[in-house]
């Protein structure tokens, strides 16, 4: 059985990624990082991760967390140029 950390480790997102992730869902990071993975096997899941990360800016955007919103608009930056797909709108 794979420890915590060895989940999050094994797929291929960053930590900042599941927390995203995490939030969006509001589940643990151990199960976003299993959802992650699974998403990540195509270009639908990748975008709903580039969605998830988006709404949780809009969210942060809302409540003037501007520090949150810093960090997700490097979040998303990052993980669009490390998990290109099509735009699907």
């Amino acid at each position: 059985m794979l420890s915590v950390k060895e989940r999050i480790d094994y797929c291929d997102l960053s930590e900042e990624d599941l927390k995203a992730i995490a939030e969006h869902e509001e589940i643990p990071e151990v199960l976003a990082a299993e959802l992650g993975e699974r998403l990540l096997k195509s270009d639908v899941g990748t975008w709903l991760i580039k969605r998830y990360i988006a709404d949780d800016l809009d969210r942060a955007q809302l409540a003037g967390r501007d520090r949150r919103v810093e960090e997700l608009r490097q979040v998303l930056e990052n993980f669009a140029a490390s998990h290109p797909t099509y735009e699907l709108s």
